[in-house]
């Protein structure tokens, strides 16, 4: 199970995006557009930008093809069993 440590919102607007690290201080992006969910973790000690273009550890398409905001409690819900998510996010 990926556990991430910490998240911070990047974005307040469309498409919800997050970004952080994992317990192995991996970057972690996250980003919620046309209804698909997609966290990515990129390589440890590299830039966030590793994790954009980086491994897709959970995808999956939870809403239509218009939606592109979620918050951090529906994230964590729709992630629940695969990735561990801090407490709160900044």
């Amino acid at each position: 199970m990926l556990k991430v440590v910490e998240l911070h919102n990047i974005n307040d607007g469309a498409p919800a995006q997050w970004q952080g690290y994992d317990s192995d201080e991996k970057p972690v992006y996250v980003r919620y557009r046309d209804g698909y969910l997609s966290v990515c973790v990129g390589q440890r000690g590299d830039s966030i930008f590793s994790a954009v273009y980086g491994s897709e550890v959970f995808g999956r398409q939870v809403g239509d093809a218009h939606s592109d905001m979620i918050d951090f409690a529906e994230l964590k819900a729709i992630t629940a069993g695969v990735i561990e998510w801090p407490d709160e996010n900044v």
